[in-house]
C-alpha cells in the first residue's frame, strides 16, 4: 500500500474517535466510574424529632415565678423549615417574661397570647440542631390548691425540600404537673419527657351557681388562646355550639355548660353552672287565726304559712302582737320552721278583746334573697 492510500485511513480512525467522544459526552451516564446519589422516595423516612420539658418547682405557692424548659430537636437526617410549637400559658398564671437560649435573635419571638413559638428552620447537623425556650410565669391566686399542667406540642413542622408537614406525626412533649400549695416552702427540680399529653387553659365564669332574685349577666373566661363554646339548652357543647363572644344574660332559670377548645380541636372537660332566677317574694298563704276571725282561743299558739321556706332577715325583732282594746303590745315568743312562723304569748289573752298580728316588710327572705312585703291580720278572742 503506498502513502496515499494510508492517508484516508487515518483520515477514517479519527472521525470514529470523534464520534465516540461525542456520544459519551451527550450520555454522561454510560462513562464507566461516574457516581450516582441515591435519596428515599419517601423524605419522611429521614425524619426524627424530640421535645421536652421541665419545671424550675414541682410545687409553688400564689405569687411565686416558675420557670419552663421546652427544648425541640432535630434527630433526623433533614432540616425542617417553617416550625413552630405551642406552648400555651397554663391555666392559673400569668405571663412574665420569655427568652431562647440561643445568639440568635430572631428565635425570641415567643406570643404569650397565641402560645405559639416560631422557630423558623431547624437544620440536622450538630450546630443548629437543638433549641430551647425559657418561659418565666407567675402563679395566680386563684390556682392555689390546684394542679395545673403545663404542655407543649409542634403547631408547624414543614421538611426542607418535600413541604411535608410532619406536625400531625411528630410526638409532643410529656405534660408536666405544677401543684400550687396553700402554705409552707416548695421545692423542685420538675421533670421532663416525650409523649402524647396535651393541656391547655380550662375556662371559667364569674358567677357562681346559686339562687338569685335579678337577673345575672355571666362572663365566661379562659387564660390561653381557646375559643369557649356554651349551650343555655342543657345540651353539651361542642365546636358547633354557640361561640362565647360577649357576656351571657341570664333572665330565668338556667343550665349553662360550657368548654374551651384550641386551635388542634383539644377540648377541656365540659363546666355546668346552674341558675336560679327567683323573683317572687315569700308571702303568706295560710294563717291561723284566720284575717277577722272571732271567737278564737285565749291560749292557742298564732300561725302563719308562706308559699316557700323562710328565714330571718333584718325586720324579724320588729314582729308585734297588738291588744286593739288596750292599745297595748303583748309579750310573745317567735320561731321559725320551714315555711312556717309559729307565735306564742307569754300570757292568756283577754277575753273578747280584739289583737293585731303585724309582720314588717322585711322581716322574711327566701333563698333567692327576695323579702315579704307588710302584713296585718285581726282576730278576736272567744269568752273562754
Amino acid at each position: 500500500m503506498t502513502n496515499i492510500n494510508k492517508i484516508p485511513l487515518i483520515f477514517l480512525f479519527i472521525i470514529i474517535f470523534s464520534c465516540i467522544s461525542a456520544v459519551n459526552a451527550e450520555n454522561p451516564q454510560q462513562v464507566q466510574n461516574s457516581p450516582t446519589v441515591t435519596y428515599p422516595a419517601d423524605p419522611t423516612m429521614l425524619y426524627s424529632s424530640s421535645v421536652s420539658i421541665a419545671t424550675s418547682e414541682n410545687t409553688a405557692h400564689a405569687g411565686d415565678t416558675v420557670q419552663i424548659l421546652v427544648t425541640i430537636t432535630n434527630t433526623g437526617l433533614v432540616n425542617w423549615n417553617n416550625v413552630s410549637l405551642y406552648i400555651p400559658i397554663p391555666n392559673g398564671t400569668q405571663f412574665v417574661s420569655n427568652v431562647v437560649l440561643d445568639r440568635n435573635q430572631n428565635l425570641q419571638n415567643y406570643n404569650p397570647l397565641t402560645g405559639v413559638w416560631d422557630l423558623n428552620i431547624i437544620t440536622h447537623i450538630e450546630r443548629g440542631q437543638q433549641k430551647t425556650l425559657c418561659l418565666t410565669v407567675k402563679v395566680l391566686p386563684e390556682a392555689v390548691g390546684k394542679t395545673l399542667s403545663v404542655m407543649a406540642k409542634f403547631n408547624q413542622l414543614l421538611l426542607e425540600g418535600s413541604g411535608i408537614d410532619m406536625s400531625n406525626q411528630a410526638p409532643s412533649a410529656r405534660s408536666v404537673s405544677l401543684v400550687v400549695l396553700n402554705g409552707g416552702n416548695c421545692s423542685g427540680n420538675g421533670s421532663m419527657g416525650n409523649g402524647g399529653g396535651t393541656s391547655f387553659s380550662n375556662p371559667w365564669a364569674n358567677t357562681s351557681s346559686g339562687i338569685y332574685n335579678k337577673n345575672q349577666l355571666v362572663k365566661l373566661q379562659v387564660n390561653g388562646n381557646e375559643t369557649i363554646y356554651y349551650t343555655t339548652n342543657g345540651k353539651t357543647p361542642n365546636n358547633m355550639s354557640q361561640k362565647y363572644t360577649k357576656p351571657i344574660s341570664i333572665n330565668s332559670t338556667t343550665l349553662l355548660k360550657f368548654i374551651a377548645m384550641d386551635q388542634f380541636s383539644d377540648k377541656s372537660t365540659v363546666y355546668t353552672k346552674n341558675y336560679i332566677i327567683d323573683k317572687v317574694p315569700p308571702k303568706v298563704v295560710k294563717s291561723t287565726p284566720k284575717n277577722n276571725q272571732v271567737g278564737f282561743s285565749l291560749s292557742a299558739p298564732l300561725t302563719l304559712t308562706f308559699n316557700e321556706k323562710i328565714s330571718k332577715a333584718s325586720q324579724y325583732n320588729n314582729i308585734q302582737v297588738k291588744n286593739k282594746n288596750t292599745g297595748k303590745l303583748v309579750t310573745i315568743k317567735k320561731s321559725v320552721s320551714g315555711n312556717k312562723l309559729t307565735i306564742k304569748m307569754v300570757r292568756s289573752r283577754l277575753s273578747l278583746n280584739n289583737y293585731q298580728i303585724y309582720i314588717p316588710t322585711g322581716a322574711f327572705k327566701d333563698a333567692a334573697g327576695n323579702k315579704n312585703s307588710k302584713y296585718l291580720s285581726t282576730f278576736k278572742t272567744g269568752k273562754y
